[in-house]
């Protein structure tokens, strides 16, 4: 995961607007509009929207994108239970191995908002 000390102007900007839309205060009139009609979506072109960018702009970003997406399941579905281990039959041996699932995305770069 990039550090926060390395992002480009861009990627922190959209990081923070979608901190921003995520605890639900956006700052985009149109956004805040939609907030209040419960219609806001977490989805790349409003988070592009509410950090003032054109479209496009986070195409460069996959991390970011990435984030912008889970955030829109979790906002959607809400956060997975699933366990961070999976399970696997060996075939050879017939043992059950686990092998531990790293996810490249999280929510932990995000800043807090009061």
């Amino acid at each position: 995961m990039t550090d926060k000390a390395e992002l480009s102007s861009t990627e922190r900007q959209l990081r923070d607007a979608l901190a921003r839309l995520v605890h639900q205060k956006p700052i985009n009139r149109e956004l805040k509009q939609k907030l209040k009609a419960n219609k806001l979506k977490i989805v790349v072109s409003n988070v592009e929207k509410e950090a003032g960018l054109s479209n496009g702009s986070a195409r460069r970003y996959p991390e970011t994108k990435a984030l912008i997406e889970s955030a829109e399941a979790n906002r959607v579905h809400g956060v997975s239970n699933v366990s961070d281990t999976v399970a696997y039959f060996g075939e050879s041996d017939r043992s059950f191995r686990f092998y531990p699932i790293t996810f490249s995305s999280s929510f932990s770069s995000l800043p807090v908002l009061p």
